[in-house]
């Protein structure tokens, strides 16, 4: 079992790498399935405060934020023994509008000044950088997966129809102090945060009494992962040998936890602005580039 990749920006371009057009011919389509129920209604006390965060949100004229996320994999019966702990991963939102903004990780990062954009991976000290409309399909699809994910959409206000990004029914609301503030927990049936994990999975997401806005959100994927260890086929063993038991996913979960969070901030035109360090190379697309680390570039300072 590979280990779970967090959702940052890799991941995203990863998933624009492995998506490669259809080969083969069309196929009929299926016959038309059984009508699903309608989903549940969210309750009051839930849709009051997605209604509240959806305001606030889409009321700023600009915004920031750092989040960090942490991915939590713990499995019994693995092979090769227990998996080591993900690094976290911090990204940094700023934005002054869907044309405007930075997000930058420490893995990837885009940067959009009106219609010049620019996607930037420091592992490989290259960069596309060109009007929106060129980019390659690997910078298209990073910037697409981040304009999907929950706080941009709450900023643009395209919610695609959801009641709240990402979120498909309640369960409950619960008051909850996290980090010394009191707040609501809701906890969510919704969609799984990383492309090529689907189905519908449990989560919470606490709300800040004071503000209203979102201070931390937990997936957990541990059913999904049960699910796809058992579906996987077993390896196969001597003959008169009993095959070996599967490993046991125990806690799988991914956790967004939210700081340094403003609404309205003063952020200068520089702040969208991509500046290259001496030893990045500007290329015209990342699907023709390799993705192994170049050698190291030269000290210089941090990019803010």
């Amino acid at each position: 079992m590979t280990r779970l990749a967090l959702p940052a920006l890799t991941l995203f371009l990863s998933a624009a790498v492995f998506a490669q057009p259809e080969k083969n011919p069309p196929v009929p389509a299926p016959a038309p399935a059984a009508a699903t129920p309608a989903p549940a209604p969210i309750p009051a006390e839930a849709k009051a405060i997605f209604d509240r965060a959806i305001a606030a949100y889409r009321g700023a004229r600009s915004y920031k934020e750092t989040v960090d996320t942490r991915a939590v994999q713990k499995f019994t019966g693995m092979p090769q023994g227990a998996i080591p702990e993900a690094p976290t991963n911090t990204a940094t939102l700023k934005w002054a509008g869907p044309a405007r903004f930075a997000y930058t990780t420490q893995s990837a990062s885009i940067y959009r000044d009106g219609d010049l954009l620019t996607v930037y991976i420091p592992g490989i000290y290259a960069y596309t950088q060109g009007p929106v409309g060129e980019a390659d399909a690997t910078t298209a699809a990073a910037v697409g997966m981040l304009e999907k994910s929950t706080v941009p959409q709450l900023l643009t206000g395209k919610l695609a129809g959801q009641v709240f990004p990402g979120v498909t029914s309640v369960k409950a609301v619960k008051p909850e102090e996290f980090e010394g503030k009191k707040g609501k927990r809701v906890f969510a049936v919704g969609e799984s945060p990383i492309p090529f994990i689907d189905g519908p999975l449990d989560l919470s997401i606490w709300f800040a009494d004071d503000t209203g806005l979102i201070g931390q959100t937990v997936y957990d994927l541990t059913p999904i992962m049960q699910q796809r260890i058992d579906n996987t086929p077993a390896e196969p063993v001597e003959q008169g040998k009993p095959a070996p038991a599967k490993p046991k996913a125990e806690k799988v979960t991914i956790t967004l936890s939210w700081r340094n969070v403003a609404l309205n901030p003063e952020l200068p035109p520089a702040t969208f602005v991509f500046t290259p360090r001496p030893a990045d190379k500007k290329v015209k697309s990342f699907d023709a580039v390799g993705t192994e680390p170049a050698a190291p570039a030269p000290a210089g300072p941090d990019r803010k």
